[in-house]
């Protein structure tokens, strides 16, 4: 693993433990899990094992796939965790895993997407500073 494959695995990672935190603030706040391996009010074990299965999971695909598929991979799990977590920040109410996994889907391909049509080492990625989290792609031509 190369340098920016740290970085985007890190983002990924930080993109899954903003969704774990903010589920937790919903289902302590009286709200439902709509993501039907979790059921409606997992408990806290059953919640924090199925994040850490998730970063598992990443981890893994991080370290054993090629860079053409785990770099537009994690770019787009990551955008896709980050507009979870502030989806459920929101507080809107959704109905069903198809309503609540609309947007974040959308901006997990579209990174995706930009990851892969900039893949090669001169790819240098940044995570912004303010409170909207975000990676910054930028190739030197």
């Amino acid at each position: 693993m190369e340098a920016p494959d740290y970085a985007l695995l890190a983002a990924a990672l930080a993109g899954l433990h903003e969704d774990y935190a903010s589920t937790k603030r919903v289902l302590s706040q009286g709200g439902r899990e709509v993501n039907p391996l979790l059921g409606e009010h997992p408990s806290d074990a059953r919640l924090r094992n199925y994040f850490l299965g998730i970063g598992a999971l990443r981890t893994g695909g991080a370290i054993l796939l090629p860079k053409e598929i785990s770099r537009p991979g994690l770019a787009g799990l990551a955008a896709m965790s980050f507009a979870l977590a502030r989806q459920n920040d929101e507080g809107k109410k959704r109905e069903g895993f198809a309503d609540v996994m609309k947007k974040p889907a959308i901006a997990g391909i579209l990174a995706a997407l930009a990851a892969h049509s900039l893949s090669g080492p001169e790819i240098t990625l940044a995570l912004a500073a303010n409170d909207v989290p975000a990676i910054t792609f930028t190739k030197k031509f």
